[in-house]
């Protein structure tokens, strides 16, 4: 029994001592069951106070999306800007068949271009489009602001690229450029001039007759290295509704080339006709190369460039005493539109009319009287408008005529004049009040040739010559204190006049505005930074 009894004993002590283990292995986890919520708790409200802080502006600096709520607006500009030259006017037909008599011919037509740039320019360069033929201008001296940077030639058989780069966005900070032909033989006759155009993504064209005797050919420009899809519409002057094109309305532009569209063929028959484009992949240039001829008698040539945004009063300088002046109007919608001769004493009412909602309303208004520096038309409704001013009375019949655009009004804009060119430039004040510019004078090393201030009276206009500022002028600024003065400046060559040729063409500003556009961004939680 002794020895029973004491294994019982041993029994008893071995479950008592294993009980005591167990328990102490208890206590221990339940011990550290208790320090690992601990913990855990402790971490979640370390991590729900980090997002917290994180979630608010108390430390903006430390992370790179500044505050959670509302917009920010950044301004960008273009440094980099481009002006598109065209070749001098060309005829869509050169062909050398039948009698020769009865051959078309440019004769002895000449073309001159000229480029410039000013205010804070690092440097500038022009070539044709696939890049050759490279010209840079003389070296620019960073630190003379003043001077302007200038070059001309005379190899317009191609069209050109200016590209230039600025330092800045800095308002009289930018380029401009112009394309000047001519012939005193031939079928080119008369005077064709148009500023370089920029490239835009869409952009829309008031064009005269697609009939009989008018050719009209649409040049398409892409300077980029891809190429795009441009689209065309057209509207007349008959109805409301697109006109159906006879050609293709969509066009492939290869990178850095040209595509030629014939819009007398796509729109044949109009009295009239707006002309929209849109480019799919990148910005592209356009001019409308525009050519009349009456059987064998020349009837004047000009290039048609981009419209002006509509607005409910534009302004069409340039117009030439005793030529026959045209207004073409195109609108969204259906209103009034009153049209005013602007002259050195004053607007003088010339026609009201309605025009009709996506349709070209011509109107003539006659001979332009004496005095006489422009046109300008009003409405409630914001409309696009374009001019045609021809001038004839040759003895053989020739003719010429000059396609003018609404001229957009910028405080500070730029024209020049290619070698042989001279012009009479016409001020317009649309504003209630005289307006004071200043008009600066550039000669052909780019020094500052002289300056002239003077005050344009109010809802009237002046013309004065570039020798009203300086001698040896070949390009012009214009600053105003206010935006309500519209300028631009009528083209006389030497040469055709010398001729007896009936010359007349315009040329509008080109803005010296920065090109800046806002940026807005809204700050979203859906979107992982």
């Amino acid at each position: 029994m002794s020895g029973n009894m004491s294994m019982d004993k041993a029994v008893e002590s071995s479950e008592v001592g294993g009980t005591s283990r167990r328990n102490r292995r208890n206590g221990g986890s339940r011990f550290r069951s208790v320090g690992k919520i601990t913990v855990s708790a402790v971490t979640i409200i370390i991590l729900v106070l980090a997002f917290a802080v994180l979630g608010t502006d108390v430390l903006p600096d430390a992370t790179d999306r500044g505050a959670v709520t509302g917009t920010r607006s950044v301004k960008v500009g273009q440094t980099v800007l481009q002006s598109y030259c065209p070749a001098r006017m060309r005829l869509a037909d050169t062909g050398s068949y039948g009698d020769s008599e009865y051959q078309v011919s440019e004769g002895n037509n000449t073309g001159r271009s000229l480029f410039a740039a000013f205010g804070s320019v690092y440097d500038s360069d022009i070539a044709r489009l696939d890049g050759s033929h490279a010209q840079k201008t003389k070296s620019v001296d960073l630190t003379d602001t003043t001077k302007a940077f200038v070059h001309g030639t005379d190899d317009t058989d191609q069209s050109l690229l200016q590209t230039t780069r600025m330092l800045d966005m800095s308002s009289g900070s930018g380029s401009a450029a112009s394309t000047v032909s001519w012939a005193t033989e031939g079928d080119l006759q008369g005077v064709s001039a148009t500023r370089c155009v920029s490239p835009q993504l869409s952009q829309s064209f008031l064009l005269p007759d697609t009939r009989t005797g008018w050719t009209q050919q649409m040049v398409l420009a892409n300077p980029s290295d891809k190429s795009t899809s441009v689209k065309i519409t057209a509207w007349g002057a008959k109805n409301g509704e697109p006109i159906a094109l006879a050609t293709d309305s969509t066009v492939t532009v290869a990178g850095r080339s040209e595509t030629v569209v014939n819009l007398s063929a796509a729109v044949p028959d109009q009295q009239a006709v707006y002309v929209s484009i849109s480019s799919e992949t990148t910005a592209v240039s356009a001019v409308v190369r525009v050519v009349h001829m009456d059987g064998l008698t020349p009837k004047g040539s000009d290039f048609a460039t981009p419209l002006a945004e509509a607005a409910d009063r534009v302004v069409l300088p340039g117009m030439q005493s005793g030529a026959n002046a045209t207004i073409d109007m195109y609108a969204g919608s259906s209103g009034d539109v009153t049209l005013f001769w602007i002259t050195r004493a004053g607007l003088k009412q010339a026609k009201q009319v309605t025009i009709k909602a996506d349709t070209v309303s011509r109107v003539a208004l006659g001979k332009v009287p004496a005095n006489t520096v422009g046109v300008m038309a009003e409405s409630k409704n914001a409309i696009q408008a374009a001019a045609i001013c021809d001038l004839s009375g040759s003895g053989d019949g020739q003719s010429d005529f000059s396609l003018i655009n609404g001229v957009t009004v910028t405080r500070i804009g730029a024209i020049v004049l290619p070698q042989g060119v001279k012009t009479t430039l016409n001020l317009v004040n649309t504003g209630e009040k005289d307006a004071k510019v200043s008009l600066i004078g550039y000669k052909e090393d780019g020094s500052r040739a002289g300056r002239k201030d003077l005050s344009v009276p109010a809802r009237s206009g002046i013309w004065l010559q570039p020798g009203d500022v300086a001698s040896g002028i070949v390009a012009m600024t214009m600053t105003g204190d206010s935006r309500q003065v519209a300028w631009g400046g009528l083209v006389h060559v030497s040469d055709v006049d010398r001729a007896k040729v009936r010359g007349i063409a315009f040329l509008e500003p080109t803005s010296l505005m920065p090109v800046q556009a806002t940026v807005r961004t809204e700050h979203s939680l859906t979107v992982v930074q």
